[in-house]
């Protein structure tokens, strides 16, 4: 007879705990944020909405980003996404 034997499939954290999921997870989400947030804070710094250290619309900019590598996981965050988001943000900020 045909044996009914499933297939050997990995199934990704099996072997983890509870705990060791929850942070893996976390380890993955956080990927992009030290990237984002160096490119943030050097982005052109001569415009009055970004001047400021503490400039609200560089944390808009930043939670932007952030969305963006989020919701389009597979793309991610690359250096410079700062740059094409910043004529948008402004365009629609004024």
């Amino acid at each position: 007879g045909t044996s009914n034997m499933l297939p050997n499939i990995e199934i990704p954290f099996a072997n983890c705990t509870l705990l060791q999921r929850f942070f893996e997870i976390i380890n993955v989400l956080q990927l992009p944020l030290p990237y984002i947030e160096k490119d943030v804070v050097r982005t052109d710094r001569e415009h009055a909405c970004y001047k400021a250290d503490d400039s609200p619309y560089l944390t808009k900019l930043k939670s932007i980003l952030i969305t963006y590598s989020f919701y389009n996981f597979d793309i991610g965050y690359v250096q410079g996404m700062n740059d094409i988001v910043t004529p948008f943000f402004l365009l629609f900020l004024f």
